[in-house]
């Protein structure tokens, strides 16, 4: 029986797939078309045919990892769904203090002006907390 370790990784276009044989340290990456219509469809899919290409059984998988880059993309192309936050009272503004996008109070630049990131996850006044 082999050990190995399956990772896969939805993005909006392709969906990495990732086997690693933990006894013989060989590393395998597979890159597959993403499945918009059913984002499972890619991670699935690609998680069999790494498997067949390394004769490798689903039952011999004694980890395996999901991660998806789909509601982070959706998120900052603003593509999605309007979206609010709930934080703890107090922490509102979080988002933008987290990455450093806050208003620059010095060196005489114009009130309003921003810092850091330029990409507002989720407007202000549909911040509670």
């Amino acid at each position: 029986m082999k050990y190995v370790h399956i990772d896969t990784d939805m993005g909006g276009t392709f969906t990495d797939i990732l086997l690693l044989d933990k006894a013989s340290g060989t590393l395998a990456i597979e890159k597959v078309s993403s499945t918009p219509h059913d984002p499972a469809e890619a991670s699935v899919g690609g998680t069999a045919l790494i498997l067949r290409q390394h004769s490798t059984a689903v039952e011999d998988a004694d980890d395996f990892a999901h991660g998806s880059t789909i509601v982070t993309s959706t998120l900052l192309q603003q593509k999605g769904a309007s979206a609010g936050l709930i934080t703890t009272a107090g922490f509102r503004d979080l988002l933008e203090i987290g990455r450093q996008a806050r208003f620059r109070t010095r060196h005489g630049s114009a009130p309003g002006r921003r810092l850091g990131m330029r990409v507002c996850v989720g407007h202000r006044r549909w911040r509670r907390g």
